[in-house]
């Protein structure tokens, strides 16, 4: 399997917005948005794991929920963080071999 984790956990800090930077609108659609519909066009990618951070989870599931073969996680306090708790959701989910490949964003 092919599965694509969006580590999207940050609070955007450095991007001095008043949101975190993936949910900061382009052309009406939230950044993290954009992310996941290029990924979900991408046939092979069978799942795609966001993570964002905690008090933006209901938000980032509103805002994915039209998109496929997407689920929402917690990320972590950094993005090293957020990618091992993507991984680690694809491990207890699925379980992986040594043929999966899991790419991030």
């Amino acid at each position: 399997m092919i599965f694509a984790v969006i580590a999207a956990g940050g609070k955007g800090l450095r991007f001095g917005g008043a949101v975190p930077k993936q949910f900061f609108r382009i052309d009406g659609k939230p950044v993290i948005l954009h992310t996941a519909e290029k990924l979900s066009g991408i046939d092979v990618i069978e799942k795609i794991i966001v993570c964002c951070p905690c008090e933006w989870l209901t938000e980032a599931e509103k805002i994915l929920s039209e998109c496929d073969r997407v689920t929402v996680i917690p990320g972590g306090k950094d993005r090293n963080e957020s990618v091992m708790r993507g991984i680690e959701y694809i491990e207890k989910s699925f379980g992986l071999s040594d043929g999966d490949i899991v790419v991030t964003h």
